[in-house]
């Protein structure tokens, strides 16, 4: 039924046979499945709207974007503080 791939040690236990002869794979290279990309123009929140351009002057001004901004450049406490009183505000 196993046609050779298992053996069975007694108290041991089933394992595959270390002695299975090497079988040549084809060497024909498959088509790929992932379907090609197509150029795409970015999307619209990737350029600079209105409000940003607005708001550049604000150096102290914290800009949340599509993206996850690098945590050892803002300013933690000053973070946390915030994310707590809308937290708290909000219920």
């Amino acid at each position: 039924m196993t046609k050779g791939w298992l053996i069975s040690e007694p108290r041991r236990g089933t394992f595959v046979n270390a002695q299975l002869t090497p079988k040549q794979l084809p060497s024909v290279t498959q088509p790929s499945f992932a379907p090609q990309l197509l150029e795409q123009t970015p999307a619209p929140y990737f350029t600079h709207n209105a409000q940003v351009v607005a708001l550049e002057h604000r150096h102290d001004a914290l800009f949340f974007d599509n993206g996850t901004s690098d945590h050892r450049l803002l300013p933690q406490a000053v973070l946390h503080r915030y994310y707590r009183h809308a937290l708290r505000n909000s219920f």
